[in-house]
């Protein structure tokens, strides 16, 4: 310890008030026991430091974009100004790159290119140093790059015309020193940080112990708010943030035949059972890509020549369709601002998978999986600028910095993040071989005679019980800051860590391990495929919908009503923000209040922020005080999941609020709902809409829970169940208000 104890300054320039009889303080210069970069850098948190902050998106640098309003749709993107390197190496040493030219299967669904063939796309792991290169939406390097999404734009074809097929964006220049925002009008940004199978990643699938989303946002809730995904999804709007899988596997049935939830529909893509993978085609530069079929086939002939058999026996093996329920499940979350007032609540969605493993029947000892949905929502019972309700302050638009910080109860390090609570659980390596039904050529010569061996392999995603008993290394805290200032913190938060969808890699090339940016997802919603056959050439190509890659909400309203589907991303987190966006950066670790109110410092001048510490309403008080806004627990579509050789009952969470008050220096609200499952059986597959219940304000974030399929014996949507126990959850989302 330094000799600057304050009783041995010679000189009385001190004073000293004991204060719990503890008046031994020091000033010790050799300390390091603090964040010096709060105390004494000028700059952002990390703000040079990729491998701490990996997006940096600056919409007034012409670092983050080169086109604004110039229609030119190569380089209408946004590229992050920072990039990740944890090896701190030169990425231009040893580049590598390669050609994807499959993207056009997905990638024409949300306008990343604009035809299903033909298209390609660029990976290096290097660097771009050219401008051109750098920005073009064909081209991608270790910087993350989002595009504008635009979706059909024809109404040819179209199963439901509406508004929601509207994605504008103004560039506007507000002059002074924030220069120039995108203006959002429906539309959003959206890019991928990793592609499953390839060696192309910028950003961790999963961090040591969480991450921060920072945002630099103008709301409008005035005018027409209702455009865009808003239009179909009011529940959705003002999403200005999502991070999982944008969509579901849109290959997941066969080409032909008939779905098994409507025998009476023929399917429109009958003439698609020749649509191959462009690993099929002759001319070079596709050898990263396997030949199969884009559709899968319902089965497979093969010769069985074994134990004195004649090889003309044939052996068929069936190949049945897969499930895309378990592609968006535990697979997304978003964040919106909610409600059309000029001080809206902040609400933070995700959508789990829930259930236990239980016994077949009364007869038997057996146990079967059997797994569940979870929607649930919390939103602050604040406004993001509550400390000027009263004035006109609110009824006018203001910049805010919003901060999403979550937070790992656990910390994990390396092979840790994979396995503990991890995609490890879920994801198994296969050969592609095996999944185009070719694996007699792992086996035979050439290949087996080479001295390097190594036949291309693709990953299986398969969910169980694993994920559930595991969870507890995925819980933590979301805590939501408001100009530098804590607004609502949710307790035991699930983490949701993206993963790639259970399919070949050439048929999910930017799907899964999205980010968007002022919106949420589309989900299949603009989804296309050909009509009719294949064609022999690409000139004269027509596009059509698949109708089993909608909602069943959406074809309800089509020719198709009556045919179900499993779709649900888009219904979910279907929604877009309407206003303006500046500034998106996200770091690999959750930044601590200090570095918040760092961060708020440094912005507070260029964005004229309100302090909350010290606000300056600036305004007269309104003729007629703003309330305080109610916050309401919204009903949340009931999805309906598969459930394994079990009938299906419905849980209904009712959630009471509990408020208790401790006076102290600081105040502190804390709410504890008790949940009680109560079961209520019923064979038919009806959703539940949990009504509307309306919160006192004071009452702090409301949770938004529908659950559906449960198993018949009393379960917890937790890890294991015992049947003849009913437990109690108790999810606390805790505010911490100033």
């Amino acid at each position: 310890m330094a000799y600057q104890n304050i009783n041995q300054y010679n000189y009385r320039r001190w004073g000293l008030i004991p204060f719990n009889q503890i008046t031994d303080f020091c000033l010790a210069s050799d300390e390091r026991d603090y964040n010096e970069e709060v105390v004494f850098s000028p700059l952002l948190i990390a703000e040079n430091d990729g491998n701490r902050m990996p997006f940096k998106f600056d919409f007034d640098s012409l670092e983050t974009t080169i086109c604004r309003n110039c229609d030119d749709f190569d380089i209408e993107t946004l590229v992050s100004e920072n990039y990740y390197n944890p090896s701190n190496i030169d990425p231009n040493i040893c580049p590598s790159a390669q050609t994807l030219c499959d993207v056009g299967l997905t990638g024409i669904d949300n306008g990343l290119v604009p035809n299903m063939s033909g298209e390609s796309i660029d990976i290096n792991t290097g660097l771009y140093t050219s401008p051109p290169d750098i920005f073009s939406r064909y081209k991608y390097d270790r910087r993350f790059k989002m595009h504008p999404i635009t979706g059909f734009t024809t109404t040819e074809n179209r199963l439901i015309n509406d508004d929601s097929y509207t994605y504008g964006i103004d560039w506007v220049d507000e002059g002074g020193t924030v220069g120039r925002i995108a203006r959002l009008q429906g539309g959003f940004y959206q890019g991928f940080y990793k592609l499953q199978g390839y060696d192309y990643e910028v950003y961790p699938t999963r961090n040591a112990l969480g991450w921060t989303a920072e945002f630099l946002l103008k709301y409008r809730w005035t005018g027409d708010t209702s455009v865009g995904l808003n239009d179909r999804y009011p529940d959705g709007k003002g999403t200005f943030f999502y991070m999982g899988t944008r969509a579901e596997n849109k290959f997941y049935h066969y080409a032909d035949g008939h779905p098994k939830q409507d025998t009476g529909y023929t399917r429109v893509t009958s003439g698609l059972t020749c649509m191959n993978t462009c690993g099929c085609l002759t001319e070079s530069g596709v050898t990263a890509h396997t030949c199969m079929k884009v559709y899968q086939v319902s089965g497979y002939t093969s010769v069985n020549c074994n134990c004195g058999c004649p090889c003309s026996c044939s052996v068929k093996a069936s190949n049945p369709e897969l499930d895309p329920l378990y592609d968006g499940i535990s697979n997304g979350m978003s964040i919106r601002l909610s409600g059309d007032t000029g001080n809206p609540i902040v609400c933070v969605k995700e959508y789990i998978i829930t259930g236990a493993c239980l016994p077949v029947s009364a007869c038997t000892t057996d146990l079967e999986f059997v797994t569940g949905t979870t929607v649930m929502e919390w939103c602050s019972t604040r406004g993001i600028f509550d400390i000027c309700s009263g004035t006109t302050y609110i009824e006018n638009e203001h910049w805010v910095q919003l901060d999403a910080v979550f937070e790992r109860d656990v910390y994990l390090e390396c092979a840790e993040a994979y396995t503990l609570g991890g995609l490890g659980q879920l994801v198994t390596e296969v050969y592609t071989a095996s999944s185009a039904n070719n694996s007699v050529s792992l086996i035979e010569p050439p290949l087996t005679h080479e001295k390097v061996y190594n036949p291309a392999v693709t990953d299986a995603v398969i969910m169980n019980d694993y994920w559930i008993q595991q969870r507890k290394y995925r819980l933590g805290k979301m805590k939501i800051f408001v100009n530098g200032y804590p607004l609502m913190t949710i307790e035991d938060f699930e983490e949701i860590i993206p993963r790639p969808l259970n399919t070949a890699k050439e048929k999910q090339i930017g799907v899964p391990y999205n980010i968007s940016v002022g919106g949420g997802t589309q989900g299949l919603k603009d989804n296309l495929t050909f009509s009719g056959g294949c064609p022999p050439e690409l000139s004269g190509i027509t596009y059509q919908q698949d109708p089993e890659c909608l909602t069943t909400q959406d074809l309800d309203e089509t020719i198709y009503s009556g045919l179900t589907t499993e779709i649900h991303l888009e219904e979910i987190f279907g929604g877009n923000f309407i206003g303006d966006i500046s500034a998106f950066r996200m770091y690999t670790e959750p930044l601590d209040a200090s570095m918040i109110q760092h961060n708020f410092r440094i912005l507070r001048e260029r964005y004229v922020l309100l302090d909350w510490k010290c606000p300056n309403c600036d305004l007269p008080p309104a003729p007629t005080p703003t309330p305080t806004v109610t916050s309401t627990i919204t009903p949340t579509k009931t999805v309906t999941p598969t459930v394994t050789k079990t009938v299906t009952p419905t849980v209904t969470k009712t959630v009471t609020p509990t408020q208790t008050k401790t006076p102290t220096v600081t105040p502190t609200k804390t709410v504890t709902p008790t949940v009680t499952p109560s079961i209520s059986v019923s064979v038919t597959k009806t959703p539940t809409v949990t009504p509307s219940i309306t919160v006192s304000p004071s009452v702090t974030p409301t949770i938004s829970v529908s659950v559906t399929k449960t198993p018949t014996p009393t379960v917890t949507p937790s890890i294991t169940v015992s049947p003849s126990v009913t437990p109690t959850i108790t999810p606390t989302p805790t505010q911490t208000p100033l």
